[in-house]
Protein backbone atom coordinates (compact mmCIF):
# COMPACT_ATOMS: atom_id res chain seq x y z
CA UNK A 1 0.00 0.00 0.00
CA UNK A 2 1.63 3.45 -0.95
CA UNK A 3 2.26 5.79 1.27
CA UNK A 4 2.36 8.58 -1.04
CA UNK A 5 0.01 11.75 -0.67
CA UNK A 6 0.17 14.29 -3.00
CA UNK A 7 0.54 17.77 -2.35
CA UNK A 8 -2.45 19.14 -4.28
CA UNK A 9 -5.59 16.84 -4.88
CA UNK A 10 -8.02 17.60 -7.79
CA UNK A 11 -10.95 18.01 -5.37
CA UNK A 12 -11.20 19.06 -1.77
CA UNK A 13 -14.58 18.94 0.14
CA UNK A 14 -15.49 18.30 3.72
CA UNK A 15 -17.65 15.30 2.88
CA UNK A 16 -18.02 12.73 0.40
CA UNK A 17 -20.68 10.73 -0.08
CA UNK A 18 -20.54 7.34 -2.37
CA UNK A 19 -23.76 6.45 -4.43
CA UNK A 20 -26.52 8.35 -5.31
CA UNK A 21 -29.57 6.22 -3.58
CA UNK A 22 -32.41 7.80 -1.37
CA UNK A 23 -30.50 7.38 1.74
CA UNK A 24 -26.74 8.79 0.27
CA UNK A 25 -28.47 11.79 -1.46
CA UNK A 26 -30.57 12.72 1.81
CA UNK A 27 -27.15 12.49 3.69
CA UNK A 28 -25.29 14.61 1.17
CA UNK A 29 -28.36 17.54 1.37
CA UNK A 30 -27.88 17.40 5.21
CA UNK A 31 -24.31 17.72 4.97
CA UNK A 32 -25.00 20.68 2.83
CA UNK A 33 -27.36 22.13 4.48
CA UNK A 34 -25.33 22.35 7.86
CA UNK A 35 -22.78 24.39 5.78
CA UNK A 36 -20.31 21.19 4.41
CA UNK A 37 -18.81 21.38 0.88
CA UNK A 38 -20.47 17.88 -0.17
CA UNK A 39 -18.97 15.76 -3.58
CA UNK A 40 -21.55 12.76 -4.25
CA UNK A 41 -19.58 9.75 -6.33
CA UNK A 42 -21.15 7.49 -8.07
CA UNK A 43 -19.92 4.45 -10.17
CA UNK A 44 -22.61 3.93 -12.87
CA UNK A 45 -23.89 6.56 -15.60
CA UNK A 46 -27.48 6.59 -13.35
CA UNK A 47 -28.54 8.11 -10.62
CA UNK A 48 -30.22 6.65 -7.76
CA UNK A 49 -28.96 3.24 -7.02
CA UNK A 50 -31.20 0.89 -5.54
CA UNK A 51 -33.83 3.40 -4.74
CA UNK A 52 -34.48 4.05 -8.35
CA UNK A 53 -35.16 0.25 -8.83
CA UNK A 54 -37.11 -0.11 -5.81
CA UNK A 55 -40.88 0.62 -5.13
CA UNK A 56 -40.51 3.62 -3.77
CA UNK A 57 -41.88 3.12 -0.41
CA UNK A 58 -40.48 3.99 3.33
CA UNK A 59 -41.07 3.04 6.51
CA UNK A 60 -41.22 5.22 9.33
CA UNK A 61 -43.06 5.61 12.26
CA UNK A 62 -44.34 8.44 14.43
CA UNK A 63 -43.91 10.57 11.01
CA UNK A 64 -45.90 13.99 10.36
CA UNK A 65 -48.53 12.22 7.42
CA UNK A 66 -49.63 10.09 10.29
CA UNK A 67 -50.62 13.32 12.53
CA UNK A 68 -51.98 14.90 10.11
CA UNK A 69 -54.70 12.08 9.09
CA UNK A 70 -54.98 11.75 12.69
CA UNK A 71 -53.35 8.51 13.47
CA UNK A 72 -52.18 7.75 17.04
CA UNK A 73 -48.26 6.24 17.02
CA UNK A 74 -45.43 6.23 19.39
CA UNK A 75 -42.10 5.52 19.75
CA UNK A 76 -42.86 2.66 22.16
CA UNK A 77 -45.47 0.57 19.95
CA UNK A 78 -43.12 0.94 16.69
CA UNK A 79 -39.90 -0.29 19.01
CA UNK A 80 -41.98 -3.12 19.87
CA UNK A 81 -42.92 -4.11 16.41
CA UNK A 82 -39.85 -3.67 15.37
CA UNK A 83 -38.05 -6.03 17.69
CA UNK A 84 -40.88 -8.58 16.95
CA UNK A 85 -40.29 -9.01 13.61
CA UNK A 86 -36.87 -9.07 14.21
CA UNK A 87 -36.60 -11.86 16.86
CA UNK A 88 -34.48 -10.41 19.40
CA UNK A 89 -31.77 -10.38 16.49
CA UNK A 90 -32.11 -6.54 16.40
CA UNK A 91 -29.32 -4.43 18.18
CA UNK A 92 -31.35 -2.32 20.62
CA UNK A 93 -29.58 0.62 20.39
CA UNK A 94 -29.78 0.97 16.45
CA UNK A 95 -33.87 0.21 16.54
CA UNK A 96 -34.39 3.19 19.60
CA UNK A 97 -32.13 5.22 17.10
CA UNK A 98 -33.90 4.15 13.85
CA UNK A 99 -37.50 5.00 15.50
CA UNK A 100 -36.45 8.47 17.24
CA UNK A 101 -34.44 9.87 14.49
CA UNK A 102 -36.20 8.76 11.65
CA UNK A 103 -39.58 11.09 11.63
CA UNK A 104 -37.31 14.20 11.61
CA UNK A 105 -35.69 12.90 8.49
CA UNK A 106 -39.51 13.20 7.05
CA UNK A 107 -39.58 16.37 8.67
CA UNK A 108 -35.98 17.25 7.06
CA UNK A 109 -37.26 16.91 3.37
CA UNK A 110 -40.62 18.02 3.88
CA UNK A 111 -39.14 21.40 4.84
CA UNK A 112 -36.07 21.72 2.86
CA UNK A 113 -36.84 19.93 -0.25
CA UNK A 114 -38.88 18.78 -2.94
CA UNK A 115 -39.45 15.38 -1.72
CA UNK A 116 -42.71 14.76 0.31
CA UNK A 117 -44.39 11.37 1.23
CA UNK A 118 -48.22 10.75 1.03
CA UNK A 119 -50.05 7.74 3.00
CA UNK A 120 -52.32 6.16 -0.09
CA UNK A 121 -55.79 4.61 0.25
CA UNK A 122 -54.86 0.81 -0.17
CA UNK A 123 -51.50 -0.27 1.04
CA UNK A 124 -51.81 -3.29 3.19
CA UNK A 125 -49.62 -3.66 6.29
CA UNK A 126 -47.98 -6.94 5.90
CA UNK A 127 -47.96 -7.94 9.01
CA UNK A 128 -51.30 -6.92 10.20
CA UNK A 129 -51.49 -10.38 12.16
CA UNK A 130 -49.49 -9.43 14.67
CA UNK A 131 -50.71 -7.83 18.03
CA UNK A 132 -47.97 -5.04 17.99
CA UNK A 133 -49.14 -4.16 14.10
CA UNK A 134 -50.40 -0.64 13.57
CA UNK A 135 -53.56 -1.47 11.83
CA UNK A 136 -53.26 1.18 8.93
CA UNK A 137 -51.45 1.89 5.76
CA UNK A 138 -47.83 2.74 4.93
CA UNK A 139 -46.27 6.00 2.66
CA UNK A 140 -45.38 6.23 -0.30
CA UNK A 141 -43.86 8.75 -2.52
CA UNK A 142 -46.46 11.99 -3.32
CA UNK A 143 -47.56 12.90 -6.58
CA UNK A 144 -44.79 12.35 -9.54
CA UNK A 145 -42.84 15.28 -10.26
CA UNK A 146 -40.78 16.12 -12.92
CA UNK A 147 -37.30 17.71 -13.09
CA UNK A 148 -37.61 21.37 -13.04
CA UNK A 149 -35.69 21.27 -16.69
CA UNK A 150 -35.49 18.34 -19.32
CA UNK A 151 -32.77 16.46 -19.09
CA UNK A 152 -31.80 15.12 -22.19
CA UNK A 153 -35.01 14.09 -23.07
CA UNK A 154 -35.07 12.23 -19.81
CA UNK A 155 -38.18 14.19 -17.70
CA UNK A 156 -40.58 11.12 -18.06
CA UNK A 157 -38.01 8.77 -16.73
CA UNK A 158 -38.72 10.75 -13.30
CA UNK A 159 -42.60 10.30 -13.27
CA UNK A 160 -44.15 7.06 -11.55
CA UNK A 161 -43.15 3.55 -12.50
CA UNK A 162 -40.80 3.52 -15.87
CA UNK A 163 -39.56 0.49 -18.31
CA UNK A 164 -36.08 0.88 -20.48
CA UNK A 165 -33.44 -1.70 -21.82
CA UNK A 166 -30.79 -2.79 -20.16
CA UNK A 167 -27.16 -3.26 -21.83
CA UNK A 168 -24.54 -4.84 -20.89
CA UNK A 169 -20.82 -6.24 -21.52
CA UNK A 170 -19.44 -9.71 -20.08
CA UNK A 171 -15.82 -10.48 -19.60
CA UNK A 172 -16.15 -12.18 -23.31
CA UNK A 173 -17.29 -9.14 -25.06
CA UNK A 174 -20.59 -10.52 -24.87
CA UNK A 175 -23.53 -8.01 -25.32
CA UNK A 176 -26.17 -9.16 -23.48
CA UNK A 177 -29.49 -7.32 -23.35
CA UNK A 178 -32.50 -7.48 -21.45
CA UNK A 179 -34.86 -5.03 -19.64
CA UNK A 180 -35.32 -3.56 -16.02
CA UNK A 181 -38.96 -2.39 -15.00
CA UNK A 182 -38.74 0.47 -12.66
CA UNK A 183 -41.47 1.61 -10.09
CA UNK A 184 -40.17 4.26 -8.64
CA UNK A 185 -39.23 7.27 -11.18
CA UNK A 186 -41.70 9.18 -8.95
CA UNK A 187 -39.12 8.61 -6.17
CA UNK A 188 -36.38 10.15 -8.02
CA UNK A 189 -37.43 12.46 -9.38
CA UNK A 190 -37.96 14.83 -6.09
CA UNK A 191 -34.50 13.72 -5.14
CA UNK A 192 -33.02 15.13 -8.26
CA UNK A 193 -35.06 18.19 -8.03
CA UNK A 194 -33.69 18.52 -4.31
CA UNK A 195 -30.30 18.84 -6.31
CA UNK A 196 -30.70 20.80 -8.98
CA UNK A 197 -32.34 23.15 -6.66
CA UNK A 198 -30.01 23.21 -3.83
CA UNK A 199 -26.92 22.54 -5.22
CA UNK A 200 -24.53 23.72 -8.68
CA UNK A 201 -23.51 20.71 -10.41
CA UNK A 202 -20.03 20.97 -11.84
CA UNK A 203 -21.61 20.21 -15.01
CA UNK A 204 -25.35 19.27 -16.19
CA UNK A 205 -23.56 16.76 -18.40
CA UNK A 206 -22.34 14.85 -14.99
CA UNK A 207 -25.74 14.24 -14.08
CA UNK A 208 -27.17 12.53 -17.02
CA UNK A 209 -23.81 11.16 -19.55
CA UNK A 210 -24.20 7.80 -20.28
CA UNK A 211 -20.54 7.95 -19.51
CA UNK A 212 -19.38 5.23 -16.16
CA UNK A 213 -17.58 6.34 -13.39
CA UNK A 214 -18.90 10.08 -13.65
CA UNK A 215 -18.31 11.90 -11.13
CA UNK A 216 -21.00 14.29 -9.18
CA UNK A 217 -19.57 17.31 -7.98
CA UNK A 218 -22.64 18.85 -5.94
CA UNK A 219 -21.39 22.00 -4.29
CA UNK A 220 -23.72 24.71 -1.85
Amino acid sequence: MSNFIPEKWDLETDVVVLGTGGAALVAAVTAAEEGAKVIALEKTHQIGGTTAFSGGVTWIPVNRYMKDAGIEDSEEAAIKYIERLSQGRGESPMIKRFVEKGHEMIDFLYEKTPTHFKMPAAYPEYYAHLEEALKINISEWNEPESVIFALKGMSDNFKGGGHFKAHTIDDNNTTMEGHLDITAGGAMGPMVNTILKNFVPKTAEELTANIVNKLIEINK
